[in-house]
Order: structure tokens, then sequence, then C-alpha cells
């Protein structure tokens, strides 16, 4: 069977270049022919790597703010001959920045807001800016802030605890650069800025949030939203704590679902011709998949083109039914047998390409039945 894999990363175990290979190894054993392998990104952590493999470009770094204020070095790309610049917003703000400690009120968007004045420094035509993996729900305002934006009565950099501070809203010393450039904001999720699927109330959690936190956040994006003037329903407008607002509020970005805008980079549909089989991979299928994470993108494109496509995740937390809608036609665990989370992640790589291999040789057996 000719296998196309195409993973996302599994996050806080293998990034997708690691899940890849371990896949590729999985179907290798099930006597499988691995025709392609395709490392993607969806917006979030490794959206620059996955787009310097497609374009090629060249690694610059800078010292910008993390999200709880201290120093980090984080990269940038400039891709097509330099016209080009890419910021991915978990380099200078992501969650896997941080250890356990997870502070989200206290957390500013700030140090995107440097490396996107970096890429403008570069001279570019085009900023591409990657968003997802964020440990902030500021609303993009502390990025929006180290680019000029006025937030009266809001301490610099603001945090998400002090939006409610903020009385009005100049925008006359933002960087005049950006009008000059295309601002384009790569969502991981098309989540609207607010509500129950928005950056707090869906998101928050995973950054420290309690539950009463939550729906405080929720509010004050919601305030902040009404002070820009901006539809705070708009898709996409919750990704990275509110970045894709920020951005597409102050910044003139627009907005484009990150799955699609790799998907493309990396030509998917050219790349299928020869597939049989697809097999993608995630940290955890969940009712956040269904919010335009890669792999139902990938499913549903896969399904157009009339591939089928089996997932892989460390947990599967969401109807099969649901899955079946976006072209994903099974889903499996990895884990092979009872074990702690600690250990599953330990053995993300072995447990990945033996589930691939486990799920594989069954297939090719129930094949053989089927024409005995």
């Amino acid at each position: 069977m000719r296998v196309l894999v195409a993973p996302d990363k599994l996050k806080g175990s293998l990034t997708a270049k690691a899940a890849a290979e371990a896949m590729a190894r999985g179907v290798e054993r099930a006597g499988g022919s691995v025709i392609g392998v395709l490392p993607l990104a969806d917006g979030g952590e490794g959206s620059l790597e996955a787009l310097l493999a497609a374009w090629g470009g060249e690694l610059r770094s800078a010292r910008v703010k993390g999200a709880l204020g201290h120093e980090v070095v984080a990269r940038l790309g400039l891709l097509e001959g330099g016209r080009t610049a890419l910021v991915e917003s978990a380099e200078a703000i992501g969650l896997a920045r941080l250890s356990a400690h997870r502070d989200v009120l206290s957390a500013s968007s700030y140090g995107v807001g440097q490396l996107i004045r970096a890429a403008l420094d570069a001279g570019v035509e085009r900023v591409l800016i990657a968003l997802g993996g964020s440990a902030t729900n500021d609303g993009g305002a502390g990025a929006l802030q180290a680019l000029g934006l006025e937030l009266v009565g809001a301490p610099c950099p603001v945090t998400a605890r002090d939006l409610d501070r903020v009385t009005r809203l100049e925008r006359g010393s933002v960087d005049p650069r950006l009008a000059k450039v295309e601002v384009v904001a790569l969502c991981d999720v098309s989540s609207p800025l607010t509500g129950p699927t928005g950056a707090s109330l869906l998101f928050a959690a995973q950054k420290g949030a309690s539950a009463d936190e939550a729906r405080a956040l929720d509010r004050a994006l919601a305030r902040l939203a009404e002070l820009a003037g901006f539809a705070a329903d708009t898709p996409g407008a919750g990704a990275a704590g509110g970045l894709g607002f920020g951005l597409a509020a102050f910044a003139g970005a627009r907005l484009a679902p990150g799955a699609d805008f790799v998907l493309d980079a990396v030509e998917l549909e050219r790349r299928l011709r020869d597939a049989e089989l697809v097999l993608t991979a995630e940290g955890c299928l969940d009712a956040q998949t269904l919010q335009g994470k890669l792999v139902c993108r990938l499913g549903e494109r896969c399904q157009r083109a009339g591939v089928p496509v089996i997932a892989f995740a460390g947990r599967v937390a969401v109807e099969a039914a649901l899955l079946a809608e976006h072209g994903l036609i099974a889903a499996f665990p990895l884990a092979d047998g009872p074990m702690t989370e600690a250990e599953s992640v330990a053995r993300a790589g072995e447990l990945l390409a033996g589930a691939v291999e486990r799920v594989l040789a069954l297939s090719a057996r129930l094949r053989r039945t089927e024409h005995a």
C-alpha cells in the first residue's frame, strides 16, 4: 500500500518531523510503501519549520520578552528571497516555553510585537504570523503595544489582568510600516474572540485559568473588542488568546486558516495523486480538533481527492462520527496497554510507530481474508 505520512506535532512529546519519522518506520515494518513524509503544522508551533522546509529560506533570531516577561531568544524566518517574513508566535510566548507554572493573567503577547518589528526592520514586503500554542490571553494587546498602540490606563507591557484598566485606544503611534506591507495571521483555530468556543472559555483553562478567571477574561476581551469597534464573532479572532483579533483590528492583518495555508505550501493535492492512504497524527483528538485544526482540514481535502485518512493521537476524546464528517475514517490512540501519562510521553515515538504498524498489519490481514 502506498502511504503518505503527514502528521502535526504531538504537543509535549514529538515535533511533527519526529512524528513523521516514527510513523514512516511503522509503515515500513508493516510492509507498506512510504511515498512521502510531510511534517505539517496548522499555524501553531512547527509552522516555521514546515514552511521553511517547503519554500526554503533563512533563520534569524531576536531577543524579545517571553510570555511572563523574561527575555527569550526567538527565531523568525525570511522566505522567498527575503520578501516574506514568518513570525511564529510560540517562539516568543509559547506555552511550551514555560515550566509547570502557568499564569495566563500575568502573561503578555508583547514579545510577538517585538518579533514583528524585527521582521519589518528586515525590509520585507509581507509578514506571516503563525498563531497558536500561546501562553497568553490578552487579545494581542501586548503585541500591539510593542508596535505603538497606546492602551490608555494600562501599564506597559500590558497583561490579561490589566485589560479592564484600558479606557481608550490610541492608534496614532502604531508603526506606519504596517500599512505598507501585507500582514497575514495564520490561525490554528477558527474560534471567535469570545463566547463558548472563544479564546477564554475554550482555551484559557489549559493556560492556567480557573473557570471564574476564564469568564472574567471573556468579558474583558468583549469589552476590548467594543473599544476597538471590532466584531468579536470573526472566525479566527480567538486564535492565540485573541492575538488574531488584535492583529486584525490594529495591524490590518488578514485572518487565514493556518492549516490550509500550510497544506497549500506543501502542495498536498499533487502529493495525493499517488497515495492510497494518508496517515496523520496530533497530540489529542478532542473538541478543539474540530475548530479548524490540521487533521480535520487535511481529512477534508483528502476526502475530496478520494484518499482515506487514518489518524493517531496520544488521546482520542471525540466521537468517531464527528471525525468522519471531516474525512477521517478511523482514529487510534498510541498506548499499547495501561501506562501513565509520563510514560506515554517518554515513549511517544516508539508507541506511534507501533500503533501504525499494528493498524496497517491488521488492515493487510483483512484484505487478504476478503480475497481468500
